[in-house]
């Protein structure tokens, strides 16, 4: 049960389902994995870490525990001891691709682009059908500037698993790089984009019930992932701390686990501060509509832990794109 709700993306009651299971079962170490998963998925670290140490625990050479625990230390900024757990899980099973792509992909953070390119390459002598890899590796060539090296991944990648949105999106932000290719060339690769991954989401369009009145505020939501020291601030920040609060109220839906001091300054710009890590698209979109908004914001554009597929239900009346 806990699986199938996970992979509904309902995260809430996966989790209680996992935490049922346990409470049956104890040493269950893939449980333990599973709600850490669950608990990853939902921004709460901490306690996913100490699922996957449990596992250990109890299963000392579980690849899974140490594959999981590893991204979810580098999520954590814990770069180092991430890698070590990795590593750990390729010495366990050195066939498994999710473990040197996950390497990879870690590598890749801390700005090693030539082990992150060997390791993501691994993950796909082992596996040439992993679409996740195919992506990845078109973010460590987009990195050096291979752009068009990078766009053949993300292609693969796509035809692999044609409903591959992070592919699709890291191609089309690659494409604005590109120069050799025409503004109506790329607009062009968008409309594919909307046609593929969007439109299916347009017989789900409702009427918005927002009131008309004029002597009443603007409800206005921003929806982003880096409500925090992110060059995005320059144009962002401005922005938001001089909305005139007797004409409009401010949401702000944050797509991100890490916060700093200036996430402090954003959270006394809003009247609603609403983090989204865990929601799943639709859940987010019905959040929106429950909300009332107004106008709709999005700041990521095709960036990473964009939520455009939010904008596709048209939650808001009135959404808007800037990037």
């Amino acid at each position: 049960m806990g699986y199938a709700l996970q992979s509904l993306g309902q995260l809430a009651e996966a989790e209680q389902a996992y935490r049922h299971a346990l409470s049956c079962r104890a040493e269950d170490a893939d449980a333990w994995c599973n709600l850490g998963m669950v608990l990853n998925d939902l921004g709460r670290l901490a306690e996913a870490q100490d699922c996957y140490e449990q596992a250990l625990r109890l299963q000392p050479e579980s690849v899974t525990a140490y594959n999981n625990l590893g991204v979810t230390l580098s999520m954590a900024g814990k770069f180092e001891p991430a890698l070590a757990c990795l590593r750990r899980s390729i010495e366990i099973n050195p066939q498994l691709a999710q473990s040197h792509c996950n390497l990879g992909l870690r590598l890749h953070e801390m700005g090693l682009l030539t082990a992150a390119e060997q390791s993501i390459r691994r993950a796909l002598a082992l596996n040439p059908e992993f679409a996740v890899a195919h992506s990845s590796l078109g973010n460590v060539l987009k990195d050096w500037g291979r752009l068009d090296e990078a766009q053949a991944c993300y292609r693969q990648a796509l035809l692999l698993k044609p409903d591959f949105v992070n592919a699709y999106t890291n191609l089309l932000f690659t494409l604005n790089y590109q120069p050799d290719l025409s503004a109506e060339q790329i607009f062009a690769e968008y409309r594919g984009f909307e046609s593929t991954q969007c439109l299916s989401f347009k017989k789900d369009w409702r009427a918005h019930g927002n009131h008309r009145a004029l002597d009443r505020r603007l409800k206005v939501g921003y929806v982003a992932a880096t409500f925090f020291n992110h060059s995005c601030r320059y144009f962002l920040e401005p922005l938001l701390a001089r909305h005139d609060k007797s004409a409009v109220e401010v949401y702000l839906y944050a797509q991100q686990t890490r916060t700093d001091a200036l996430t402090e300054r954003y959270q006394r710009y809003a009247d609603h501060w609403l983090p989204t890590v865990g929601l799943s698209d639709a859940a987010l979109a019905e959040r929106i509509r429950a909300d009332g908004i107004d106008v709709l914001i999005d700041i990521a554009g095709h960036t990473r832990n964009n939520r455009l597929l939010v904008f596709a239900r048209k939650p808001a009346s009135n959404s808007q794109f800037i990037n």
